[in-house]
């Protein structure tokens, strides 16, 4: 088992001069400190929160394969999605697995049986290049037309009005958004990047017109310091860039949209479903889809995309009576209500065009030079809209910076790179052993959250039995996972264990099992009782939220 790393509150050395800062521990900055550390330069990743918690955590978690821009007939789009999407797959096969997806047909030409057949063969065709790697398990089966039965059984309670089959496809999703994020950082993290979070970067350090690093605050703790570096990137999705006055500061409300998705009970989706949007009338509404998929024991709709306004903590209950429509549409056999939403995730974006007829978020990754625009040199600015091109968008920004700031960073290799947690699970006859103590569904969970660092949980295990019990209110975690991820998942409050533990259902965990996990961590950390209780304090704070219809620790989507 490696050594448990240190988490203390200790800032980095102030006479290390990083080649590359990274503002904002998203999905994006995450991908782009994980590939600027494995092409040699010397990085440090600041986050104000945790990894991965806000907008990169609450999506639909759909990794798309370019389907999408076929309709559009961008194939050069088309085929870099299919790419990447199989990189994932192969770099985070523990976190990334096939999803099935299915569409209805309609009688119009572009959503008819011909058109989708037409596409499901280009995209078939774009798929045959999967990467060598790639585990049987998760290379992308082919799709094709499917009958309005069998479009009915997948998707129970779909308005089949006007409907003449279905078209079935695969495309691939993430179990968490948030391990995602960090099996990026910590990927980084190994190949001797600096990774903080709970560190708010407050401002530049320059030097005449150039940025020389970043101001930052310990949020924990309220220690500032400063990071010395030879280019800052900032990849935060929302917040003042760190040159006030880049954009003509025209205020959150003009430069990002709000995304929502709402998480629902069960209604027994075999399959991700595109349904149309259904008129007063039942007719579709050209161009648009609502996606609803089955995720653990419930299901998961969107994207719906609002102005940023005041709603900044939630939605309103007119936006969610909207939305609960455009759902109940889509699905008349679903007849849901707001009392039958289990919870919201809303988060902000990059707003599109300021001409559209309403608010979207950009339409493709975008890499800005502060000093292109009249701001610091070597300032930059990282922006994407999807999971699925974060690491060629680290990919690209790196190689701009190495041509255009002289960074020597060496060619990438992250398109065949493992995360961590991504390579071969391999057990000893001691782990297997400590596996053998599982219930199924508990050895399933640890192959499936950890993927190679699996046997590392097992060790705890291997050393104290007892361990292999069950976290009181949580059967399905076990109670060996603690003292790993304190050990190795850069754990600095009980809001970062939880969200390791159970990313996505921290507002489900009932009270014992904070109070549990607290008093665990408190030990092991050290804590007095009274830090105990500040941390319990926060969290049930945070979990409350602010705004109608909040979602609690977990702030945005795709």
């Amino acid at each position: 088992m490696p050594a448990a790393d240190d988490f203390s509150d200790r800032p980095p050395d102030p006479s290390r001069r990083f080649d590359v800062v990274v503002v904002g521990g998203g999905a994006a900055g995450c991908a782009v400190a994980w590939e600027a550390a494995s092409r040699g330069l010397d990085t440090a990743l600041l986050e104000r929160d945790d990894f991965g918690a806000a907008t990169s955590a609450n999506s639909l978690g759909i990794i798309h394969g370019g389907l999408r821009y076929l309709q559009r007939l961008d194939l050069r789009r088309a085929r870099a999605s299919s790419r990447e999407r199989a990189i994932m797959l192969r770099i985070a096969p523990h976190l990334v697995a096939p999803l099935e997806c299915a569409v209805p047909t309609l009688p119009a030409w572009q959503r008819g049986r011909a058109a989708f057949a037409a596409g499901l063969a280009v995209n078939r065709a774009l798929q045959a290049g999967q990467p060598r790697g790639l585990a049987a398990t998760h290379r992308i089966p082919g799709g094709g037309l499917i009958s309005g039965a069998e479009l009915a059984r997948r998707a129970p309670g779909l308005e089949m009005a006007g409907v003449t089959g279905g078209a079935r496809w695969f495309d691939a999703r993430m179990s968490s958004g948030e391990r995602l994020a960090l099996a990026f950082a910590l990927s980084a993290k190994a190949h001797g990047a600096v990774i903080l979070n709970h560190a708010q970067a407050s401002g530049p350090v320059t030097d005449g017109a150039r940025i020389a690093g970043v101001a930052a605050t310990d949020s924990l703790t309220g220690r500032a310091f400063e990071l010395a570096a030879r280019v800052v990137v900032d990849c935060r999705g929302v917040g003042p860039s760190l040159q006030p006055g880049l954009y003509g500061d025209p205020g959150i409300e003009a430069r990002f949209v709000r995304a929502v998705n709402v998480i629902l009970p069960d209604q027994g989706l075999v399959s991700a479903v595109g349904a149309p949007l259904r008129d007063a009338r039942r007719a579709p509404v050209p161009g648009r889809l609502l996606f609803a998929l089955p995720a653990g024991g419930a299901t998961i709709a969107g994207t719906w995309y609002f102005s940023a306004g005041s709603g900044r903590e939630g939605i309103t209950p007119r936006e969610l009576d909207g939305i609960l429509q455009a759902v109940n549409g889509a699905f008349p056999g679903w007849r849901l209500a707001p009392d039958d939403v289990l919870g919201v995730h809303v988060g902000f974006l990059p707003a599109g065009e300021a001409a559209a007829p309403e608010p979207i978020p950009i339409d493709r990754p975008a890499l800005v030079s502060s000093a292109a625009i009249g701001g610091l040199h070597g300032l930059w600015h990282a922006q994407t809209e999807k999971w699925t091109m974060v690491r060629a968008l680290a990919e690209r920004l790196i190689n701009t910076l190495a041509r255009d700031e002289g960074l020597p960073a060496a060619p990438s290799r992250t398109s065949e790179q493992a995360l961590v947690g991504g390579g071969p699970v391999t057990l000893t006859a001691e782990q297997s052993a400590a596996l053998s103590r599982l219930t199924p569904e508990q050895a399933a969970r640890i192959r499936r959250h950890y993927g190679s660092r699996a046997g590392h949980v097992l060790d705890y295990i291997s050393k104290d039995p007892d361990l292999a019990g069950p976290v009181p209110g949580a059967a399905g975690i076990v109670r060996a996972e603690l003292p790993y991820v304190l050990d190795h998942e850069q754990v600095r409050t009980l809001a970062d264990l939880l969200r390791r533990l159970a990313p996505g259902e921290v507002r489900g965990l009932p009270p014992e099992t904070a109070t549990f996990l607290a008093e665990r961590m408190g030990a092991r950390r050290r804590w007095p009782e009274a830090r105990r209780q500040v941390e319990l304090k926060n969290l049930y704070i945070a979990r409350s939220g602010s705004g109608a219809y909040s979602s609690g620790l977990n702030a945005g989507p795709d």
